[in-house]
């Protein structure tokens, strides 16, 4: 996932999501808070490669972002 806001200000940490969801209405953002700091973070990457592309088109809006390991769920795939 990307790390769009790191901070403390739980105002601020809402106003960069919803900022996000209307910029980017097809990509899912989280809110997790572990104290004293809020993380939005955003997307659902298979891959480094999947988020860093990701990264450069969000870049000039959240230029502090950054690219953090999680556990993400991905579409199943029905092979034949």
């Amino acid at each position: 996932r990307i790390v769009i806001y790191n901070g403390s200000d739980r105002t601020k940490a809402m106003e960069v999501k919803n900022n996000f969801s209307n910029a980017f209405p097809g990509v899912p953002s989280y809110v997790s808070y572990n104290v004293p700091s809020y993380k939005i973070k955003v997307g659902n990457f298979a891959d480094k490669d999947d988020a860093n592309q990701f990264m450069r088109k969000i870049n000039k809006a959240f230029p502090t972002s950054f690219i953090v390991p999680d556990i993400v769920t991905i579409k199943n795939i029905n092979v034949k």
